[in-house]
């Protein structure tokens, strides 16, 4: 006479399934974090992305921290800023210029804009082309 199988105790498996999902959810993380950081390194050219950096690359030309402007200055009379938005910053958040139309570029040779503007509290912070046009 066969005796019945003892039942399977299921909680070790879900504990490893539970695990594993923490595991990788963890590794998204630091993989994002990771990008992040890359991306803060090379194209702003610092190690802290939650800083005001000193540099920003855009359209192949580096661009060096200068002096800030009130939002009062960087608003016209309708409330709107005249700038357009070029790129993101380290955060992800919004870089400001007044860009040259592919026109001038061609034609005159100009870069991409003369100034970026990024955001900084309650202000903004101007970061004006390296090595003139």
């Amino acid at each position: 006479m066969t005796l019945p199988a003892p039942p399977r105790d299921e909680r070790p498996q879900r504990r490893l399934f539970g695990s594993r999902v923490w595991a990788v959810l963890a590794s998204l993380v630091l993989i994002a974090a990771l990008a992040l950081e890359a991306r803060s390194i090379v194209m702003f050219h610092t190690v802290v992305p939650w800083s005001s950096p000193e540099r920003i690359h855009f359209c192949g030309r580096d661009y060096m921290r200068g002096g800030v402007v009130s939002t009062a200055v960087a608003h016209d009379a309708s409330g709107t800023s005249p700038w357009r938005q070029l790129t993101r910053g380290p955060w992800l958040q919004p870089v400001y210029g007044d860009p040259a139309s592919a026109e001038q570029r061609a034609t005159l040779g100009v870069p991409c804009a003369m100034v970026l503007y990024l955001r900084d509290g309650d202000h903004y912070r101007a970061y004006g082309l390296s090595g003139g046009p």
